[in-house]
């Protein structure tokens, strides 16, 4: 089933099946604004507010699994505020824009079997949970690496969590290109960055400005790879050149 929201108001969660009982349908919200929780399998959120969590789930083997969010706000859950995960089917969520902002969970969740997170803009910000957790198992089909996150650009800050990585999670493949994340805060290790599996490989943009309780303020416990930037961690930060830390 597919819906299409141009505007109004929905109030309680929203299912998008495919008529058999499974999470496989699309969702096309252009305005407006839905009180509740979402489940979906597929499709596109232009502008609007989600004032819930975003599940997307996958169906059988299917790879077009894809939620792609061009703007709006999802906002102010008990849980995390988009969660990308399941045990079969292959699942993408590609962040152009708009704001993942007020959840008590994480911001962004990518602990599926077969996920991936690509961010290429947008902002995640003022989540307890931290703003990415990127912990899914790492493995390749298809010359395809899964529970893996690249962040092309976009921002992630002013998180905080109480275990480790404020801004970002991850025991799972971490590609940084671009973007900021900053003024983010953890309990224990890693205020900006907590790595602890996978690779991590920085390529381009700036982490710095975050804090952490007890530990690093970015934690790198895996195999880390710097291209051509500064990795400076009396200072907690990395990029090239070194970020203003007036901004």
């Amino acid at each position: 089933m597919a819906i299409t929201i141009n505007n109004g108001i929905i109030r309680g969660n929203v299912t998008s099946t495919d008529g058999l009982g499974n999470n496989s349908g699309t969702i096309d919200m252009r305005d407006g604004t839905i009180y509740g929780n979402v489940s979906i399998s597929r499709g596109t959120m232009h502008n609007g507010t989600i004032i819930g969590r975003v599940i997307i789930y996958g169906f059988g083997f299917n790879k077009d699994n894809i939620f792609t969010m061009n703007g709006g706000i999802i906002k102010d859950s008990d849980g995390n505020g988009v969660s990308v995960a399941d045990q079969v089917a292959d699942i993408t969520f590609i962040m152009n824009g708009g704001t993942i902002s007020g959840h008590r969970g994480v911001g962004v969740s990518n602990n599926g079997y077969k996920s991936i997170f690509i961010m290429n803009g947008g902002t995640i910000t003022e989540n307890s949970g931290g703003g990415v957790s990127n912990n899914g198992k790492v493995m390749t089909r298809d010359g395809q690496t899964y529970n893996s996150f690249t962040m092309n650009d976009g921002e992630i800050y002013g998180n905080t969590t109480s275990g480790g990585g404020g801004g970002v999670n991850t025991s799972s493949n971490f590609t940084m290109k671009g973007g900021k994340i900053y003024n983010n805060t953890a309990n224990a290790s890693g205020g900006g960055l907590n790595h602890t599996g996978g690779t991590f490989t920085f390529d381009g943009g700036w982490i710095f400005n975050n804090k952490a309780s007890n530990g690093n303020d970015i934690s790198i416990g895996q195999i880390g790879i710097f291209n051509n930037n500064v990795f400076d961690n009396n200072i907690g930060a990395i990029g090239s050149p070194p970020p203003d830390f007036t901004k």
